[in-house]
């Protein structure tokens, strides 16, 4: 990477049914000592998103907006120093499956112990 960049992310700006979703364009920065940038390419969509943002688990405004997802999969585009996950050291190029919240965007930062080898047999 050559410095910060934009990724589009799904949060809820208020409680209550799919249309308080948004899709709002963030700066993610580069990765620090022990972190990694993964350029999604799948994400899980759960249940557990849909009573968050319905207020199933409370309405506290101060939470707001909610960055939803909790799992993704995708390759890594960047790594910072000493980016070790529970499989070992984590490269550039690694198709990786991440459980972070926020999932629901194009590009992730996250440390490097959230993110696993994507299993070969997966497509």
């Amino acid at each position: 990477m050559t410095g910060p960049r934009t990724t589009r992310t799904v949060v809820a700006t208020a409680f209550g049914g799919p249309d308080v979703l948004a899709i709002h364009d963030e700066v993610v920065d580069e990765p620090g000592a022990g972190q990694v940038v993964v350029e999604v390419r799948a994400a899980g969509v759960d249940p557990f998103d849909h009573k968050l943002y319905s207020g199933a688990f409370g309405t506290d405004e101060g939470t707001l907006p909610l960055h939803l997802g909790s799992e993704a999969s995708g390759v890594v585009s960047a790594v910072g120093p000493d980016a070790v996950g529970p499989a070992g050291p984590v490269r550039v190029g690694d198709e990786v499956i991440v459980l972070a919240d926020g999932a629901y965007a194009d590009r992730l930062l996250v440390d490097a112990d959230a993110v696993l080898p994507k299993p070969r047999a997966l497509g």
